[in-house]
C-alpha cells in the first residue's frame, strides 16, 4: 500500500499526474472528430460510449454504489445511447466479450475509475460550447449543468484518507482510460 502523503499532494493532483500519458492518448482519439459536423460529433459520442459503457459495466460489477452512494445518478451511458440513437446510429450495445474481461478488483481501483469518469464531466464543460451540434448532446449537455466534482473531490480525499492505497486508485484510472484506447 502507498502511504497517504501530505495534504499538499492532493489526490486529484496525484492520480491527474500519475495517469497524465494515458489521458493525452484519450484527448488525442477524441479531438480526431470535427465538432462543427454531425457526422464529427457522431463519432465522438460514439467514442465516449464504448468507453464509458465499459467502464460503468465494469464499475457496476463491482458495486461502485457501496463506495459512492450516487453511483446510480452519476451514470451517464445511458445519455450516450440516447445521442447516438438520436443521430441515428444503429445498436450502441457495447461489446460483451470487451465488458467481461474488464474489472475494478479493489475498492482504490473502483475510486481510480470514479475520478476518470467525474473528470470527463470537466472536459464535457469545454466540450459542449465548440457548437451547436455539440449543444444538442444530452450527454455534452449535461456536464454543463451537473455540480457533482466538488462532492466528489471531497469523497476521494476520504477514500484516499482510509484506504491509503494510491497505487491502487492510479491502477483504476488506468484501467479506466485504457477501455476508452482499447477500441483503436
Amino acid at each position: 500500500m502507498t502511504k497517504h502523503c501530505a495534504s499538499d499532494d492532493d489526490i486529484r493532483f496525484h492520480l491527474s499526474r500519475a495517469t497524465r500519458a494515458l489521458h493525452d492518448l484519450v484527448d488525442v482519439q477524441a479531438e480526431h472528430n470535427d465538432l462543427e459536423t454531425t457526422v464529427g460529433v457522431a463519432s465522438l459520442i460514439a467514442f465516449f460510449h464504448k468507453g464509458f459503457s465499459q467502464i460503468e459495466a465494469a464499475l457496476d460489477r463491482a458495486d461502485a454504489a457501496t463506495v459512492l452512494s450516487d453511483w446510480e445518478s452519476r451514470k451517464r451511458t445511458d445519455l450516450l445511447e440516447n445521442d447516438l440513437n438520436g443521430l441515428g446510429i444503429g445498436d450502441t450495445t457495447a461489446n460483451e466479450a470487451v465488458q467481461a474481461g474488464f474489472s475494478f478488483d479493489s475498492q482504490a481501483e473502483i475510486w481510480g475509475g470514479l475520478y476518470v469518469i467525474e473528470g470527463s464531466r470537466l472536459g464535457a464543460r469545454m466540450l459542449v460550447r465548440a457548437s451547436d451540434h455539440t449543444r444538442a448532446s444530452a450527454f455534452l449537455s449535461e456536464s454543463a449543468t451537473c455540480r457533482f466534482w466538488p462532492d466528489f473531490v471531497i469523497a476521494l480525499t476520504e477514500a484516499d484518507q482510509s484506504l491509503q492505497d494510491r497505487n491502487g486508485m492510479v491502477r483504476g484510472a488506468e484501467k479506466a482510460f485504457q477501455a476508452f484506447l482499447s477500441q483503436y
